[in-house]
């Protein structure tokens, strides 16, 4: 063997090294890429949960939200502030999701905007909101809005909540 075939030798060793590092390389970004996507879902869900949290913790903030997912329009301008903050904070996560995966997580954000005063409010809250998010859930709305119920009819305790409230407001009236 000559000087300059060991040569050649260790220059394909080297360059097989090479192309060896680049590809555990390569491995390691896709797990890496893998792993921040888990954590990115996490916390939308998370985000999720604890929004759904804030009306089963504040009372207040429970009727507010029964009231207004009724009629946002006639109500006070405090309530449409701690309605408006709620709401705002689901369209966030949404919004956060959407970035994520273009068709998924989109249906809890229908949910509040299909009650009558979700529409009311959505009116209002969809100016100020990303252009990109808002062309996105409408177009989200319109592929399978259908299909989505109002929030108040998922959530079984806000209807029950009204409907209790209007039977008290006979009796008292």
């Amino acid at each position: 063997m000559t000087l300059e075939t060991l040569y050649y030798i260790t220059q394909i060793i080297a360059v097989l090294a090479i192309l060896g590092s680049l590809i555990a390389i390569w491995f390691q970004m896709r797990l890496n890429q893998m792993v921040e996507r888990a954590d990115s879902q996490r916390e939308v869900l998370a985000k999720g949960q604890q929004w759904i949290n804030t009306v089963r913790d504040d009372p207040d903030l429970f009727d507010v939200a029964a009231r207004l997912m009724e009629d946002y329009a006639s109500a006070e301008p405090a309530d449409q502030g701690r309605f408006w903050a709620w709401g705002f904070e689901l369209l966030l996560t949404v919004e956060m999701a959407m970035y994520m995966h273009k068709d998924g997580f989109m249906q809890v954000g229908m949910s509040l905007i299909k009650t009558p005063g979700g529409q009311q409010w959505w009116e209002e809250v969809r100016h100020i909101w990303g252009a990109d998010a808002v062309e996105e859930l409408t177009k989200r709305m319109n592929e399978i809005g259908d299909q989505v119920q109002p929030w108040n009819e998922l959530r079984p305790d806000f209807r029950r909540y009204m409907d209790q409230k209007r039977l008290l407001a006979v009796h008292t009236s």
